[in-house]
């Protein structure tokens, strides 16, 4: 990716202006509630991050991952910049994101730093560096005792922050 493909992308606000599924994102806006951590590292983003996403509006995670990436990006007082590219439309940038390499799974939020190179991504469905090496049943045990609004935003911080 480079700032030539990136803004191509459709920029977030139009893309959910444009969405018949608008309501129903809107709606998930107000149930968010993130931890303190979360808020304090997207307010405290000090240098540009961008944000690619890859979905289709019948994607049944897209509001979810959509209105929290809203927030962050209010949250970060302009610092952080979020696109989207429709998957069925943008097979090179879809390929750059295979889940499994071979999935075209939906959605994909990948993180960029200012030159755009990859800082992490959320495949599908978010995850935390703490679940690594658990099985489905207690990955999906974890998700389900977790509120929506704070697994996402973990997920997206951890997949912000540069990887070592």
């Amino acid at each position: 990716m480079n700032a030539e493909r990136y803004a191509q992308g459709i920029p977030l606000v139009e893309y959910i202006n444009e969405n018949t599924g608008r309501r129903r994102l809107l709606s998930k806006l107000a149930e968010i509630r993130l931890p303190a951590e979360v808020t304090a590292f997207f307010q405290g983003l000090t240098e540009p991050l961008y944000a690619l996403v890859i979905t289709e509006p019948w994607c049944p995670s897209t509001p979810m991952a959509l209105s929290l990436l809203v927030h962050c990006v209010e949250l970060s007082g302009g610092q952080l910049q979020a696109r989207v590219f429709p998957r069925d439309a943008n097979p090179d940038v879809m390929d750059e994101y295979l889940k499994e390499g071979k999935y075209r799974s939906i959605p994909v939020v990948a993180f960029l730093d200012a030159q755009f190179h990859p800082l992490g991504d959320i495949r599908e469905r978010p995850s935390l560096p703490e679940w690594e090496g658990l099985d489905a049943d207690a990955r999906r045990q974890r998700e389900a005792n977790m509120d929506w609004s704070e697994l996402w935003g973990r997920a997206y911080m951890h997949a912000a922050q540069r990887r070592q």
